[in-house]
Formats: C-alpha cells, structure tokens, sequence
C-alpha cells in the first residue's frame, strides 16, 4: 500500500484469531473507531466470512458500505452474499515449494529466507471503489 502512496492509520491494522469470530470480533473494534472504512482486507477467507457477519450486524453491505477481500479463494466464497473477493493461490505450488524446501534441508543444502509463489485477484461482487471515489 505504502508503494500505491496510500498511507493506513496504524489503529486500522486489527489482528485476529484465523477464524470466523475472530473476524467478527476484529471488525467490530475497526467499525468502532472515528474514521471512516472503506475496505477490509482479510488473511482468510473464513475471516472475511466473520467480516460479513459483523457488516450486516452493523447495518452495513458488504461489497456496497465496504469492501471486503479475503484470500485462499475457498469454494464458499462463491456461494456467500455478495460472492467473495479473493486472493487464489494455488495450493499445488505451495506443496511443491515445500517440497523443494523440504528436499534442500534433507540434503544439509542452504534454504532461502523466502519463498514466494503466483497469486491471482479473483474479483467478485464484495468490492467496489470507495464511494469517495465515484
């Protein structure tokens, strides 16, 4: 974000259990602060399903009050209202990555300090531009 020059209030960052509820929980202390939010950006997707569920709570839409994106691009993103934007990784490369990993140390080699794989932006129906925006 910091390379798009868009800057985060630090209070905004809000940690969470990688469940449901914790989603929710995190949701509510980020709704419960002065500023405005546009958009929640979740490490999961069974966090942002707890985003949705602290959203309608709030009387707010996902995907039209604030945007909501989540990453693994489970098969219930699809099925939720609004459908789930989401970050897919594949999880064939991140087994053979391990795999590769896991190869090196058996063999006393070196390992990398970081391991990167693909990812793809699946756009669906839970993020807009900001309202500010348009």
């Amino acid at each position: 974000m910091n390379e798009a020059g868009l800057t985060v209030p630090a209070n905004y960052f809000q940690s969470s259990s990688s469940s449901r509820s914790g989603g929710q929980e995190a949701t509510a202390r980020l709704l419960s602060l002065a500023q405005e939010v546009t958009a929640i950006v979740c490490f999961t997707d069974v966090v942002a399903y707890g985003v949705y569920a602290a959203l309608y709570e709030a009387g707010k839409e996902p995907g039209k009050d604030i945007s909501v994106i989540g990453f693994d691009d489970l098969e219930d993103s699809r099925l939720v209202h609004p459908s789930l934007s989401t970050v897919r990784v594949k999880g064939e490369d991140i087994a053979r990555e391990a795999c590769y990993l896991l190869q090196r140390l058996l063999a006393s080699q070196q390992t990398p300090n970081k391991i990167l794989v693909g990812v793809e932006l699946v756009q669906r129906l839970s993020t807009q531009a900001p309202k500010s925006a348009l």
